[in-house]
């Protein structure tokens, strides 16, 4: 009987074991860094207008960072594994190894988890829902003080690390199926951005102030929703001999109809005919577009590690 070669290479390499934690993980992580970035970016070029429609990114990343560190917890097993990925409890020192994706994930969730929490800070203070004077001072001055512009881009560069570095995760590994391709991170950053676009689309209210803002969203979403549909199209390719493995059987149904026609090609159309489904348009392209972002690390992460026997 002839043997797969996918499954016979496999067959050689001790399983990553990446369950369905790390796909939504993954997910959230993206989504985090997607809606940080486009708020940091709409404060720091944007209009007075923007600002007032960006804040509210700032309320998500806080609240999903927790979320993705629960689910690397139960990943992990054990609480004290996360805790060993930052801390060499021998040495009393903390656990960092600059060569080693895992390690530096590990303390860039923690450093975005500072930005991201600031962040939520200032939101809230500027939708009047934090009166502390301590606390106003601390997040204005972080974000509208003389440190803002640099404090604002340390926490984009953070935002970008967290939205790749789960894709530099699978391209160090042996699985033939994620290190063929270099592009997984560069198709996580475009899909996680383009999610959290969509996201802060629905979280923006349709009122006359935020009009130009939210069509500005949309605008750069649909900009994103191409370069996302060209990088897949050209990690597929790259793939090459191990492209079956996400492109065709349940991952290749989930590839083409979840991601490609359903999270990409129907927001496009929808983006392009506004009128189609007149004013839930908007909402449903953007929830096509979270729909998408959540199919694409599923195929991703579990296509690939289909070669294993009894997985």
């Amino acid at each position: 009987m002839p043997v797969n070669p996918y499954d016979y290479f496999t067959h050689q390499l001790t399983s990553p074991s990446w369950h369905w934690e790390i796909v939504w993980y993954f997910f959230f992580a993206g989504i985090a860094a997607g809606t940080y970035i486009t708020a940091a970016i709409a404060q720091l070029a944007g209009s007075k207008s923007d600002l007032q429609g960006a804040i509210r990114g700032y309320l998500v990343g806080l609240p999903l960072i927790f979320v993705c560190g629960f689910l690397l917890i139960i990943d992990l097993d054990r609480p004290e594994r996360f805790l060993n990925m930052l801390w060499y409890w021998r040495e009393s020192s903390p656990m960092l190894k600059l060569h080693s994706p895992m390690s530096l994930g590990g303390w860039v969730l923690g450093g975005f988890g500072g930005f991201a929490a600031a962040g939520f800070l200032y939101a809230l203070v500027k939708m009047g829902k934090v009166k502390v004077p301590l606390l106003v001072k601390v997040a204005n001055f972080l974000h509208e003080g003389p440190v803002s512009k640099f404090f604002l881009i340390w926490g984009i560069f953070t935002a970008f690390y967290l939205a790749t570095y789960t894709g530099v995760l699978a391209n160090t590994s042996q699985l033939p199926g994620w290190a063929a391709s270099p592009l997984i991170p560069v198709l996580f950053l475009a899909s996680g951005m383009s999610a959290g676009m969509a996201l802060m689309v629905l979280m923006t209210p349709k009122q006359s102030e935020l009009s130009e803002y939210r069509y500005k969203l949309e605008k750069a979403d649909k900009y994103m929703i191409l370069f996302e549909l060209v990088v897949l199209i050209v990690f597929v390719v790259s793939l090459g001999t191990w492209a079956s493995k996400v492109a065709t059987g349940l991952y290749g149904v989930l590839l083409w109809g979840g991601v490609v026609v359903l999270g990409l090609l129907v927001p496009l159309l929808l983006k392009w005919k506004p009128n189609i489904l007149g004013q839930r348009t908007a909402f449903v392209s953007s929830c096509l577009v979270i729909v998408g972002c959540y199919f694409l690390r599923y195929v991703v992460v579990m296509g690939p590690q289909s070669g294993y026997y009894g997985f």
